[in-house]
């Protein structure tokens, strides 16, 4: 599975069905994205969603620490 199949899965696992749909695209992956640096947007869009559904917020920021990880062990 690419990983922005992955990313767009884990999003949805948490309920963030619109980023799902845009991680979906290649919008938050290094080399598919528009953007210069997707993963500091995926950041701050995570952490925005974080603060508007704060029942969930745990679970969305365990996003951001387990992208983290990965990066770190790459």
């Amino acid at each position: 599975m690419h990983t922005k199949d992955m990313l767009a899965e884990a999003l949805r696992g948490v309920g963030l069905d619109a980023m799902a749909e845009r991680a979906a695209t290649g919008f938050s992956h290094d080399y598919l994205s528009p953007l210069a640096m997707p993963e500091m947007q995926l950041i701050d869009d995570l952490a925005e969603e974080a603060s508007r559904h704060p029942g969930h917020a745990g679970a969305i920021m365990a996003l951001c620490k387990r992208g983290n990880k990965r990066g770190a062990s790459a």
